[in-house]
């Protein structure tokens, strides 16, 4: 958990794990609606909370993109420790990179996030000719949609800041692949029941945002990716 306040522990998202930018700096990974620009995080350790860091870089949804993302600078007594790579669906870690493909060659993939509220869980991403006609352009180049599995929910309010992924489709799956971010369930125009879709913001469109500012995200290698 990440929460913006540390005397308001019922109110906190994901962490969704940690990277670095520009081959040095230590960051996590979040949704800009857990916590703002500028603004203290903390993690929760048992029953002490701890200052991770302060957010110094938000992408709030607006006229021209969904993107719903933010970027914690780790405090620098923390940075050793938060040098961890992402892991998969079975909580092994793994190597990850951004999957940079067309996200309709893989529908109807399964995916996998891990949150805060519900753990791990896994649902299947939704083609963009289904959603088009009532998000638009704006929105399909910046968001996916991820449908509930079955019964199980794959999100539930806690869970944003989530990072959901796919495993490799190499031999080896040694790796995962990053497509998106949870932003929250999606509120259907006109429709009282409940969604079973999750909006997620999709970290291709993040990184390219990232990159013209200068900024390049990559995550921690699995020192023990070798032997798998």
């Amino acid at each position: 958990r990440v929460l913006p306040n540390k005397l308001r522990p019922e109110s906190y998202g994901t962490l969704g794990g940690f990277a670095q930018i520009n081959s040095k700096d230590v960051v996590g990974l979040t949704s800009s609606h857990v916590i703002r620009q500028d603004v203290d995080a903390y993690v929760k350790n048992g029953d002490t909370m701890i200052k991770l860091g302060k957010c110094t870089l938000v992408f709030v949804p607006g006229p021209e993109s969904l993107a719903d993302f933010a970027l914690i600078d780790v405090d620098e007594q923390l940075k050793e420790r938060c040098r961890k790579p992402l892991v998969d669906d079975e909580n092994e870690p793994k190597n990850a990179i951004i999957y940079c493909g067309e996200l309709d060659q893989i529908c109807p993939a399964i995916v996998h996030k891990n949150g805060a509220t519900t753990g791990m869980t896994q649902g299947t991403i939704v083609q963009s000719l289904n959603y088009r006609e009532f998000l638009g352009d704006r929105e399909t180049h910046s968001v996916l949609l991820v449908e509930d599995l079955g019964e199980n929910k794959f999100s539930e309010p806690g869970d944003s800041g989530s990072l959901v992924f796919q495993n490799s489709l190499s031999a080896s799956q040694s790796s995962i692949e990053v497509l998106a971010i949870i932003t929250g369930r999606y509120k259907e125009h006109g429709v009282k029941e409940e969604s079973r879709y999750i909006m997620c913001s999709d970290m291709k469109h993040i990184c390219e945002n990232l990159e013209e500012r200068g900024i390049r995200l990559q995550f921690f290698e699995n020192d023990d990716s070798t032997g798998n």
